[in-house]
């Protein structure tokens, strides 16, 4: 690195020099001492100065990382890479295991700015080969990933959740971390997200309570990702996707590895055969990883070529092919990793030669690319030269997709589309122009694509039956006759759909480019359909998907484009009806199931709130801003169910954040109506009317597909008892019916929710006197919550909850409301539903009347039993105050979490298909909600909830 001729000239020399005057600027601003003399000293010297005109004038990321650490860069110029590279890692791996989170965050992202300059530069100085270059990123990420993960066991263990000792919190936890992709190759990009895999082995977990397995360790990935993932003002680490896990759809985030093996045994494909090629445990539990992926090389490696795998590989290139391979090869904008002779098509031929070959010669089973290509020579797989011009190509393209990714530290594989950025990227690969770099990078991508496709051209008879063939039968009979081999059992009706839309019987046919879109994805849209527990349901789902599409050419380019989400919207649309009556009733939702931060923390009140402003701002008109509020709505509980169903909200959670967006959408909806009703924004002045949440909205347990309860009362001055004159009431009546109306929807508009309330709207006397009396409207008793106040009133009100619940209250006469409550239950339950959670003896409604009756009773004594949220806060507080014993506080709320988690993910189905039916995709995340391992046991785990809330219910009420 100390040689002037090494670092590239970069092609803005006035980049580069106001990027020297930056550095002097910062220098002069240290402190007196070594770092400040070698700064200012620095850029006369040769070698100094061209190693930052180089990356001044090329890449601004580099540049800014230098600039605010100049210390770092005269360790690095003294001590060398190898060094620094080393001392970062050992400090990272050195952090006390008990640190506080913002400490290890700061830590994480200062390391990882060092590596990336450290890196950075002796990969631009070729001081380092492309192994010690990716080499260094991935065993960074690998630091990275096991400081992040130690942090999380040592908070869990913290709370009382997890037994083992900080010294061997991470050997003996039972949890592990797969690498994936080029992570788990060591070949990891230098601005890349890390595939991972989070799996526990459940006989090895130390936790407390093995029933509280999932709900732990679904918090603790959550924020071992945030820690790695979450933006902030130092940047990132690098972005987390654990969507390579098995089955996303139905998983959750983390996996026991009972169930990870029983799914690749079962249900495996060849793409996640390949995928495990790489695999590799990075942090936790080493050994257990290690045990793990041992059982997993039968599924990996088979023990000779098989016809079905040779099938799946072939079409699996073609769907590549159909995404990424369109254009020509080196122009510009082009995708190095997806694109023509591409990154990928490298990687892809040596896998497909190790799945065929690797099962009966172990000296196959590398995980490198390079590795594998030289191995597969070695062995006689592939020729010599193939192998050597493939490694070439890798080097090559993988040195110059890191100087693109150099530029702005983003994760991009496309050359660069203005001509002067083109200019720029070929000077920082020390080319003295573009023309010698293109000729070189088409040489390099055209030999890929030579070799790539002389493996993949198979005789015909070995491709896969593709959904083409198959409904290009010469007549009707044989049409379905091949339908049903594909899986539909009611083939004849699956024709009729496809038929119709063959023969443009349907509202894309209006557009003529969207319908020629629309008939090259009719075969994607039978194979998606065809991957499902219900084919025919899942073909049904997509023609109505399809009638309601307003923008249909946008909506299909977007499938073409990503052909993959296909499987997802069938998934979602057979495994969750309850979303996929939302998805097909606003198409637009699809570009969410294409969102990259799926895995990340869900928002909170406050980011809802916000949303919701910005979507209201500048729409002008009642209306407008009603349909706005309407589509902010539905969408945003699209994104909260799919969250559920996809493993990146805990079911529970969930429950609480619907209800955060029904109080935004109905205070939005209210304020709206209030406006529109009085012209001057504000209603009689000394008077209000309150909105106030009851039944299972007043208690934050609304689902995906839950209607609101709510009771409106116009709020007058506290000692007129509600008299505040004819003004007042009506505005309170008009609101009130204003507000309902557009609710539950005009005529031709879709409803906002499914809504109940008393009618007219009640005075502030009648408020009080309920308040004081503890009814309230519906069949289960609850307190209820204040969702917002129009005009004046709110403080009266939360005044009046709070004395009405510092009443102290005649025991017996609760004890008998109490009991009352119960019978009524008893009368309406159903019955042959074993998975029951609501009405079944010792369920929700049990739970509810009981968190009532407590919380009425000691909510005198126990000020923070009244500012409880949910019938869990609520108990809990009970249990932490004393007010009733510990044991019985924890039975009632482990038991009120674990039916509120399963009733949350019925509620994504069927009413026909909550229970026992429940769809194969969606019974690990039930089995999982339920802390055990099969689904068959959830019925048992749930009768052993209830008969602790039944002995309650007698000891306390009965």
């Amino acid at each position: 690195m100390n040689a002037a001729d090494v670092w590239p000239v970069p092609a803005n020399s006035d980049r580069a020099a106001v990027g020297l005057r930056k550095w002097n600027d910062a220098a002069n601003a240290l402190s007196p001492g070594p770092d400040r003399d070698f700064a200012l000293q620095f850029p006369a010297s040769a070698d100094g100065g061209a190693m930052l005109r180089c990356i001044c004038g090329a890449s601004p990321f580099l540049e800014n990382c230098a600039i605010a650490d100049q210390g770092f860069v005269r360790d690095l110029w003294e001590g060398g890479p190898d060094h620094c590279v080393d001392a970062i890692v050992a400090r990272l791996l050195s952090l006390p295991i008990d640190s506080p989170e913002p400490e290890v965050a700061h830590a994480l992202r200062r390391a990882r700015r060092r590596i990336a300059l450290a890196v950075g530069l002796a990969d631009i100085a070729g001081v380092w080969s492309l192994r010690q270059v990716t080499g260094a990123l991935s065993d960074f990420a690998r630091a990275a990933c096991s400081v992040a993960l130690r942090t999380q066991l040592a908070k869990l263990s913290a709370e009382g959740a997890f037994a083992a000792g900080n010294e061997a919190c991470e050997e003996d936890s039972g949890l592990i971390v797969i690498g994936m992709g080029k992570l788990g190759g060591k070949e990891l990009n230098y601005s890349s997200d890390v595939d991972l895999i989070l799996l526990y082995d459940p006989d090895v977990a130390p936790l407390a309570s093995r029933h509280a397995a999932p709900s732990h360790f679904m918090r603790l990935a959550r924020r071992f990702v945030d820690l790695l993932a979450a933006p902030t003002i130092e940047g990132r680490v690098f972005p987390v996707d654990l969507r390579l896990r098995p089955d996303p759809v139905s998983m959750p985030l983390v996996i026991s590895t009972k169930a990870a093996l029983e799914y690749y045994a079962k249900r495996g494909q060849t793409w996640e055969r390949a995928a495990m090629i790489k695999a590799r445990p990075l942090a936790g539990d080493i050994a257990a990883g290690n045990r793990f992926l041992e059982r997993l090389e039968s599924f990996v490696w088979r023990d000779s070529l098989d016809f079905a795998t040779v099938q799946e590989l072939h079409e699996t290139k073609r769907r590549i092919d159909a995404q990424h391979r369109g254009g020509k090869i080196g122009e510009v904008g082009q995708n190095l990793k997806l694109g023509r002779g591409g990154i990928r098509e490298i990687e892809f031929f040596a896998q497909a030669h190790q799945l065929v070959w690797g099962g009966t010669d172990r000296s196959l089973r590398l995980i490198g690319t390079c590795d594998a290509l030289a191995a597969l020579a070695a062995a006689g797989r592939i020729p010599d030269s193939a192998s050597e011009k493939l490694s070439a190509a890798y080097e090559y393209l993988r040195r110059v997709e890191h100087r693109i990714q150099m530029v702005g530290d983003r994760q991009t594989h496309s050359l660069p589309k203005r001509e002067a950025d083109y200019e720029s990227l070929a000077r920082f690969l020390g080319y003295g122009g573009s023309r010698a770099f293109r000729e070189a990078l088409t040489g390099h991508l055209r030999s890929v694509e030579d070799q790539y496709e002389s493996f993949f051209e198979l005789p015909h008879e070995m491709t896969v039956a593709s959904a083409s063939s198959a409904l290009s039968g010469r007549s009707r009979g044989e049409t379905e006759e091949r339908l049903g081999r594909m899986g539909y059992r009611d083939p004849a009706a699956a024709f009729a759909i496809v038929e119709r839309w063959r023969t443009g019987r349907h509202t894309v046919a209006r557009d003529r480019r969207a319908m020629e879109l629309f008939q090259s994805l009719i075969p994607s849209l039978v194979i998606a359909s065809c991957g499902t527990e219900d084919p025919d349901l899942a073909l049904r789902r997509f023609d109505e998907l399809i009638d309601r599409i307003a923008d249909a050419h946008s909506v299909l380019t977007l499938f073409q484009a990503n052909l993959h989400v296909l499987e997802t919207v069938a998934e979602t649309m057979v495994s969750a009806p309850a979303i996929g009556a939302l998805l097909t009733a606003r198409p637009s939702l699809l570009e969410s199931l294409l969102d990259p931060d799926s895995d990340s923390s869900p928002p909170d009140r406050g980011a809802l709130q916000a949303s919701l402003a910005a979507t209201l701002a500048g729409v002008m008109g009642f209306e407008g801003r009603v349909q706005q509020i309407s589509k902010w709505t539905h969408e945003a509980r699209f994104r909260v169910g799919a969250r559920v169903l996809f493993h990146a909200l805990d079911p529970l959670d969930a429950a609480a954040l619907f209800s955060d967006i029904a109080d935004c959408s109905i205070a939005a909806l209210a304020q709206c109506a209030s406006e529109e009703i009085t012209p001057s924004n504000a209603c009689p002045a000394g008077n209000g009317v309150a909105i106030l949440a009851t039944g299972h909205y007043g208690r934050r347990s609304l689902n995906v597909d839950s209607g609101v309860e709510i009771a409106v009362f116009e709020v007058g001055d506290i000692q007129g008892q509600g008299r505040s004159g004819r003004t007042a009431s009506a505005f309170a009546q008009q609101l009130e019916s204003t507000l309902l109306g557009n609710l539950r929807g005009k005529p031709g508009w879709r409803k906002i929710y499914a809504c109940t309330t008393e009618r007219p709207a009640a005075t502030y006397g009648a408020l009080h006197a309920r308040l004081r009396e503890a009814v309230w409207s519906g069949r289960l008793p609850c307190w209820p919550r204040l969702v917002c106040c129009i005009g004046d009133g709110a403080e009266r009100v939360s005044q009046s909850m709070s004395a009405a619940l510092e009443m102290r209250r005649d025991p017996a006469a609760l004890r008998a409301q109490a009991a009352a409550a119960l019978k009524q239950v008893r009368i309406t339950r159903p019955g042959g539903d074993p998975l029951a959670v609501a009405e079944r003896p010792g369920g929700l409604a049990d739970i509810a009347v009981l968190t009532h009756y407590f919380r009425l009773l000691h909510a005198p004594e126990h000020p923070a039993v009244r500012s409880a949220a949910t019938a869990g806060d609520v108990l809990a507080e009970l249990g932490r105050s004393g007010a009733i014993p510990v044991d019985l506080a924890t039975g009632l709320a482990d038991a009120w979490r674990l039916m509120t988690r399963i009733q949350t993910l019925q509620s994504l189905l069927d009413a026909d298909k909550r229970g026992a039916a429940t769809p194969e995709r969606l019974r690990p995340s039930v089995a999982e909600a339920a802390g055990v391992d099969n689904f068959g046991d959830v019925a048992a785990r749930l009768d052993g909830a209830a008969a602790k809330v039944r002995a309650a219910v007698q000891n306390c009420v009965d």
